[in-house]
């Protein structure tokens, strides 16, 4: 409850802000202070934020309950490239293992897999395209990093198996083969 008025009180945040308990005493608080309670006993935690972002997620999150239950959904209300603050503590029944470090240290841990970045209007990742212009304005050599050519589809199985065991492996690109 202290997060919420301090992102409606201090912050001024005027968006949505979802409030996850069990207890009914804390979902009328967080009505009191225009959030939106979600009762976990009541409703699927993981469909209900979808449809309420319509399938957009949460941009930020601060989990302050110190359940570790939290960690069977939190990662699927989060939108892509989401933010998360991990307040609570202990996460009775979790092995939290490494977090438990950044958690102490009060780092800001960030996460990537594909094409992070967002999207452009034409459905193409920005990062990518953002990298394709990199590339072709000589800010990034991309010719420097690449240790392995393939020409063949049938190649790349080895690409992920032997050579990239290899010592001398940097990456490996799959291009036709009039351009190898």
């Amino acid at each position: 409850m202290l997060f919420a008025q301090y992102l409606r009180n201090v912050k001024y945040f005027d968006g949505e802000i979802f409030v996850v308990d069990m207890k009914e005493a804390r979902l009328a608080l967080a009505e009191r202070f225009n959030t939106t309670p979600l009762d976990v006993r009541k409703v699927d935690i993981v469909t209900e934020v979808r449809r309420r972002t319509r399938g957009e997620g949460i941009h930020y999150l601060i989990e302050a309950t110190g359940s570790g239950a939290v960690f069977d959904w939190l990662p699927w209300v989060l939108r892509h490239q989401g933010t998360v603050t991990v307040y609570g503590g202990a996460y009775f029944g979790r092995d939290i293992g490494a977090l438990a470090a950044f958690q102490a240290t009060e780092n800001t841990l960030v996460t990537s897999a594909g094409a992070s970045g967002g999207f452009d209007p034409d459905g193409t990742p920005t990062t990518y395209r953002v990298a394709m212009e990199y590339i072709r304005d000589g800010k990034i050599d991309a010719d420097s990093i690449l240790s392995h050519r393939y020409t063949e589809l049938g190649q790349i199985q080895r690409a992920f198996t032997e050579d990239a065991r290899q010592e001398d492996y940097i990456k490996g690109v799959l291009v036709p083969s009039d351009a190898a």
